[in-house]
């Protein structure tokens, strides 16, 4: 016999669930375990069912994260939760057009919450990596994704919450051999330099398609204080950074 339960009681019985999950995964002891690996592209993305928990790592300071949902027609209201977090790790949503349709990018361990409702039926994407190659080998995060027949209320975030809007992260800083550019948006082309404190270019990278972290040689560099410029069809950032020797 199959039991069909109102809207409100799954809700109630996924928010039991999420909490029995969260008290377990800190209950527990030793070194989380991360079956979805490989997935550090969107080609390698693992699929996920909806309206469960999964627990995973950021293992290395390049590793990146993505995961394959499918969105119904009955159900095209999608709430992702990343939290639990043992570092700093920022979250996104993608469609089947490539096109960042959501992010969460909130400081420190403040879990990231993405909604949205009224999506299109198919197939999306989640990604998840870390703010200047924070990383964890022991300890998982967990992620969340509900769905829903009915829209999911959107929240407003703590001002102190919210992390920079910039689009790229670079890190580490200071550098001794390479540093590296992370990217929220998915193939990006854009132009790299990178410039003195006199303003001399020392660097350059041109048209290049940025996917999720680029590598800069800086083995060469003399020891000193430099600038980090990405030129992008959404605009110019500039980041300062340091190399030691």
């Amino acid at each position: 016999m199959k039991f069909i339960y109102p809207l409100r009681n799954r809700r109630l019985i996924y928010a039991v669930i999420l909490f029995v999950s969260l008290l377990a995964s800190n209950l527990s002891f030793g070194q989380c375990s991360d079956p979805y690996e490989p997935n550090d592209s969107k080609s390698t993305a693992k699929p996920i069912p909806t309206n469960q928990l999964i627990h995973a790592l950021i293992s290395t300071t390049l590793d990146v994260d993505y995961y394959r949902i499918d969105i119904s027609a009955s159900e095209n209201n999608l709430r992702v939760i990343l939290f639990n977090l043992p570092a700093n790790y920022n979250l996104f949503v993608f469609n089947l057009q490539n096109d960042k349709i959501g992010s969460s990018k909130n400081k420190s361990l403040a879990p990231d919450t993405i909604i949205l409702n009224e999506l299109t039926a198919g197939t999306y994407w989640i990604k998840i990596r870390a703010k200047g190659g924070s990383f964890d080998p022991i300890n998982c995060y967990n992620l969340s994704t509900e769905t829903s027949e009915t829209p999911f209320k959107i929240a407003p975030v703590e001002g102190e919450l919210l992390a920079e809007t910039s689009v790229f992260d670079l890190y580490p800083n200071p550098a001794t051999t390479n540093v590296y550019v992370s990217c929220d948006d998915e193939n990006v082309t854009a132009t790299i330099a990178v410039y003195s404190l006199t303003g001399q270019k020392v660097y350059e990278m041109k048209e290049t398609i940025l996917t999720s972290t680029t590598t800069i040689d800086v083995s060469a560099f003399p020891a000193g204080q430099y600038f980090l410029e990405v030129r992008y069809a959404g605009g110019r950032e500039m980041k300062k950074f340091v190399v030691t020797r």
